[in-house]
């Protein structure tokens, strides 16, 4: 299969195939334009996963202190087990 129909199926949301190796869609191991890479645009894309990690993270441990007392009784569980 070209490697413009690996990506264009890749993009589906019928099908997800798992690529073990780049190269069957960006055969020089590069997959994009890095050219348009930016430091700015780096730290944009670091500063938004790293906030999207910190509210999942904040999320599951207020879950978390709803469910089950809070973080304490979980410490307590680990000693225990």
């Amino acid at each position: 299969m070209p490697p413009c129909e690996w990506d264009r199926l890749r993009r589906s949301r019928s099908y997800r195939p798992v690529l073990r190796d780049i190269r069957t869609i960006a055969p020089t191991g590069w997959y994009g334009a890095p050219e348009h890479a930016t430091a700015d645009k780096a730290k944009t894309m670091l500063d938004g996963i790293a906030g999207a990690i910190a509210k999942e993270a904040t999320d599951i441990f207020r879950l978390l202190d709803e469910a089950q007392g809070g973080t304490a009784e979980i410490k307590h569980l680990k000693v225990a087990s």
